[in-house]
Protein backbone atom coordinates (compact mmCIF):
# COMPACT_ATOMS: atom_id res chain seq x y z
CA UNK A 1 0.00 0.00 0.00
CA UNK A 2 2.81 2.40 0.87
CA UNK A 3 4.59 1.53 -2.39
CA UNK A 4 1.49 2.30 -4.44
CA UNK A 5 1.02 5.63 -2.67
CA UNK A 6 4.74 6.28 -3.09
CA UNK A 7 4.43 5.86 -6.85
CA UNK A 8 1.48 8.28 -6.86
CA UNK A 9 3.42 10.79 -4.78
CA UNK A 10 6.52 10.43 -6.96
CA UNK A 11 4.40 11.02 -10.07
CA UNK A 12 2.73 14.15 -8.66
CA UNK A 13 5.84 15.99 -7.49
CA UNK A 14 7.61 16.19 -10.88
CA UNK A 15 4.28 17.15 -12.50
CA UNK A 16 3.82 20.12 -10.17
CA UNK A 17 7.47 21.14 -9.71
CA UNK A 18 10.06 22.29 -12.21
CA UNK A 19 12.99 19.89 -12.79
CA UNK A 20 15.30 22.24 -10.88
CA UNK A 21 13.06 22.37 -7.80
CA UNK A 22 12.37 18.65 -7.97
CA UNK A 23 16.11 18.05 -8.13
CA UNK A 24 16.68 20.39 -5.20
CA UNK A 25 14.18 18.44 -3.11
CA UNK A 26 15.89 15.16 -3.99
CA UNK A 27 19.22 16.57 -2.81
CA UNK A 28 17.86 18.11 0.39
CA UNK A 29 15.96 14.97 1.35
CA UNK A 30 19.25 13.08 1.53
CA UNK A 31 20.28 15.11 4.60
CA UNK A 32 17.74 13.70 7.11
CA UNK A 33 18.28 10.24 5.60
CA UNK A 34 21.98 10.44 6.48
CA UNK A 35 21.23 12.04 9.85
CA UNK A 36 18.98 9.11 10.77
CA UNK A 37 22.13 7.02 11.25
CA UNK A 38 23.58 9.40 13.84
CA UNK A 39 22.38 7.11 16.64
CA UNK A 40 25.55 5.15 15.75
CA UNK A 41 23.86 1.79 16.10
CA UNK A 42 22.45 2.30 19.60
CA UNK A 43 18.87 2.33 18.36
CA UNK A 44 19.43 -0.72 16.16
CA UNK A 45 20.75 -2.88 18.98
CA UNK A 46 18.01 -1.64 21.33
CA UNK A 47 15.48 -3.59 19.28
CA UNK A 48 17.20 -6.85 20.21
CA UNK A 49 18.30 -6.11 23.78
CA UNK A 50 14.89 -5.03 25.11
CA UNK A 51 13.11 -8.35 24.40
CA UNK A 52 16.26 -10.20 25.53
CA UNK A 53 16.24 -8.41 28.89
CA UNK A 54 12.48 -8.83 29.24
CA UNK A 55 12.88 -12.60 28.94
CA UNK A 56 15.38 -12.43 31.83
CA UNK A 57 13.15 -10.07 33.89
CA UNK A 58 15.89 -7.44 33.87
CA UNK A 59 13.55 -4.48 33.45
CA UNK A 60 15.91 -1.91 34.97
CA UNK A 61 18.40 -2.58 32.17
CA UNK A 62 15.71 -1.74 29.65
CA UNK A 63 15.01 1.55 31.42
CA UNK A 64 18.71 2.43 31.19
CA UNK A 65 18.87 1.39 27.53
CA UNK A 66 15.81 3.39 26.49
CA UNK A 67 16.95 6.50 28.33
CA UNK A 68 20.49 6.32 26.97
CA UNK A 69 19.34 5.76 23.38
CA UNK A 70 16.73 8.50 23.63
CA UNK A 71 19.06 11.21 24.95
CA UNK A 72 22.24 10.04 23.23
CA UNK A 73 20.65 10.06 19.78
CA UNK A 74 18.82 13.31 20.60
CA UNK A 75 22.05 15.16 21.41
CA UNK A 76 23.65 14.04 18.15
CA UNK A 77 20.62 15.01 16.07
CA UNK A 78 20.34 18.40 17.75
CA UNK A 79 23.98 18.99 16.82
CA UNK A 80 23.28 18.14 13.16
CA UNK A 81 20.17 20.31 13.17
CA UNK A 82 22.10 23.24 14.66
CA UNK A 83 24.79 22.93 11.98
CA UNK A 84 22.13 23.07 9.27
CA UNK A 85 20.61 26.20 10.81
CA UNK A 86 24.03 27.89 11.01
CA UNK A 87 24.82 27.01 7.38
CA UNK A 88 21.44 28.30 6.19
CA UNK A 89 22.13 31.76 7.67
CA UNK A 90 25.93 31.95 7.39
CA UNK A 91 26.21 31.10 3.70
CA UNK A 92 25.02 33.25 0.83
CA UNK A 93 22.10 31.10 -0.32
CA UNK A 94 18.89 31.68 -2.22
CA UNK A 95 15.68 31.88 -0.19
CA UNK A 96 14.49 28.49 -1.48
CA UNK A 97 17.69 26.72 -0.46
CA UNK A 98 17.78 28.51 2.90
CA UNK A 99 14.22 27.49 3.72
CA UNK A 100 15.00 24.01 2.46
CA UNK A 101 17.92 23.67 4.89
CA UNK A 102 15.80 25.00 7.75
CA UNK A 103 13.14 22.46 6.81
CA UNK A 104 15.75 19.70 6.90
CA UNK A 105 16.88 20.92 10.33
CA UNK A 106 13.33 20.43 11.59
CA UNK A 107 13.02 17.14 9.74
CA UNK A 108 16.15 15.77 11.42
CA UNK A 109 14.54 16.20 14.85
CA UNK A 110 11.12 14.91 13.76
CA UNK A 111 12.61 11.84 12.06
CA UNK A 112 14.75 11.15 15.12
CA UNK A 113 11.66 11.06 17.35
CA UNK A 114 9.62 9.05 14.86
CA UNK A 115 12.38 6.49 14.28
CA UNK A 116 12.91 6.12 18.03
CA UNK A 117 9.20 5.46 18.42
CA UNK A 118 9.24 2.80 15.70
CA UNK A 119 12.29 1.07 17.16
CA UNK A 120 10.61 0.98 20.55
CA UNK A 121 7.43 -0.48 19.08
CA UNK A 122 9.46 -3.13 17.26
CA UNK A 123 11.28 -3.92 20.50
CA UNK A 124 7.95 -4.69 22.18
CA UNK A 125 6.56 -6.43 19.06
CA UNK A 126 3.71 -3.91 18.70
CA UNK A 127 3.43 -4.44 14.96
CA UNK A 128 -0.28 -3.66 14.80
CA UNK A 129 0.37 -0.02 15.73
CA UNK A 130 3.32 0.13 13.32
CA UNK A 131 1.04 -1.08 10.53
CA UNK A 132 -1.68 1.48 11.23
CA UNK A 133 1.01 4.17 11.44
CA UNK A 134 2.32 3.20 8.01
CA UNK A 135 -1.17 3.50 6.53
CA UNK A 136 -1.71 6.88 8.18
CA UNK A 137 1.66 8.27 7.16
CA UNK A 138 1.22 7.10 3.57
CA UNK A 139 -2.20 8.75 3.25
CA UNK A 140 -1.14 12.02 4.88
CA UNK A 141 2.06 12.30 2.83
CA UNK A 142 0.28 11.84 -0.49
CA UNK A 143 -2.98 13.71 -0.06
CA UNK A 144 -1.61 16.55 2.04
CA UNK A 145 1.30 16.81 -0.38
CA UNK A 146 -0.99 17.14 -3.41
CA UNK A 147 -2.88 20.04 -1.85
CA UNK A 148 0.10 21.94 -0.49
CA UNK A 149 2.32 21.45 -3.55
CA UNK A 150 -0.49 22.60 -5.84
CA UNK A 151 -0.97 25.85 -3.92
CA UNK A 152 2.55 26.56 -2.61
CA UNK A 153 4.89 24.75 -5.02
CA UNK A 154 8.25 23.80 -3.45
CA UNK A 155 7.25 25.47 -0.18
CA UNK A 156 4.30 23.10 -0.09
CA UNK A 157 6.76 20.20 -0.32
CA UNK A 158 8.65 21.53 2.68
CA UNK A 159 5.47 22.08 4.66
CA UNK A 160 3.93 18.70 3.81
CA UNK A 161 7.12 16.90 4.84
CA UNK A 162 7.02 18.53 8.27
CA UNK A 163 3.28 18.19 8.84
CA UNK A 164 3.16 14.53 7.85
CA UNK A 165 5.66 13.64 10.59
CA UNK A 166 3.93 15.87 13.15
CA UNK A 167 0.54 14.24 12.55
CA UNK A 168 1.99 10.72 12.75
CA UNK A 169 3.93 11.50 15.93
CA UNK A 170 0.79 12.94 17.56
CA UNK A 171 -1.07 9.76 16.56
CA UNK A 172 1.64 7.61 18.16
CA UNK A 173 1.61 9.68 21.35
CA UNK A 174 -2.13 9.13 21.69
CA UNK A 175 -1.96 5.41 20.97
CA UNK A 176 1.29 4.63 22.79
CA UNK A 177 2.44 7.34 25.23
CA UNK A 178 6.12 7.09 26.07
CA UNK A 179 7.11 6.44 29.66
CA UNK A 180 9.14 9.14 31.46
CA UNK A 181 12.80 8.65 30.64
CA UNK A 182 15.51 8.25 33.23
CA UNK A 183 18.96 9.81 33.13
CA UNK A 184 21.36 9.59 30.23
CA UNK A 185 24.18 7.17 30.99
CA UNK A 186 27.20 7.71 28.78
CA UNK A 187 28.73 4.31 29.58
CA UNK A 188 25.53 2.49 28.62
CA UNK A 189 25.28 4.49 25.40
CA UNK A 190 28.87 3.71 24.39
CA UNK A 191 28.30 0.02 25.09
CA UNK A 192 25.21 0.09 22.86
CA UNK A 193 27.16 1.84 20.10
CA UNK A 194 29.89 -0.80 20.22
CA UNK A 195 27.30 -3.54 19.76
CA UNK A 196 25.15 -1.78 17.19
CA UNK A 197 27.63 0.08 15.00
CA UNK A 198 28.26 -2.90 12.63
CA UNK A 199 24.54 -2.97 11.78
CA UNK A 200 24.46 0.77 11.22
CA UNK A 201 27.61 0.83 9.09
CA UNK A 202 26.15 -1.85 6.83
CA UNK A 203 22.85 0.04 6.42
CA UNK A 204 24.63 3.37 5.96
CA UNK A 205 26.78 1.90 3.19
CA UNK A 206 23.62 0.81 1.39
CA UNK A 207 22.22 4.32 1.82
CA UNK A 208 25.39 5.79 0.30
CA UNK A 209 25.16 3.47 -2.70
CA UNK A 210 21.54 4.50 -3.28
CA UNK A 211 22.09 8.26 -2.94
CA UNK A 212 25.67 9.07 -3.93
CA UNK A 213 24.71 9.29 -7.61
CA UNK A 214 22.42 12.26 -6.91
CA UNK A 215 25.18 14.08 -5.04
CA UNK A 216 27.67 13.53 -7.88
CA UNK A 217 25.19 14.70 -10.53
CA UNK A 218 24.29 17.77 -8.46
CA UNK A 219 27.96 18.67 -8.03
CA UNK A 220 28.89 18.38 -11.72
CA UNK A 221 25.63 19.14 -13.53
CA UNK A 222 23.38 21.05 -11.11
CA UNK A 223 20.04 20.41 -9.44
CA UNK A 224 18.02 20.61 -12.68
CA UNK A 225 19.74 17.51 -14.07
CA UNK A 226 19.17 15.79 -10.72
CA UNK A 227 15.46 16.45 -11.27
CA UNK A 228 15.50 14.67 -14.63
CA UNK A 229 17.59 11.86 -13.17
CA UNK A 230 15.22 11.47 -10.19
CA UNK A 231 12.34 10.89 -12.59
CA UNK A 232 14.31 8.02 -14.12
CA UNK A 233 14.94 6.61 -10.63
CA UNK A 234 11.22 6.87 -9.87
CA UNK A 235 10.39 4.79 -12.97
Amino acid sequence: YRRVLGVLNAYIKPKLLSPELYGLWNILSIIPSYASYSHLGSRSIMRYLIPYNMAKNEFQKNVEIKSSVFYGSLYLNVLISAILVIISFAWNLTMVVRLGLLTMAIMVILMWYYDYYLSLLKSYQNFKLITSTNYLRGNITVFLGIILIYFFNIYGVFLSAILSYIFVILYLKVKYPLEPHGKFQFKVFIDLVKKGVPLTLYNFNIELILTLDRIIISYYLGSEQVGYYAIAIMI
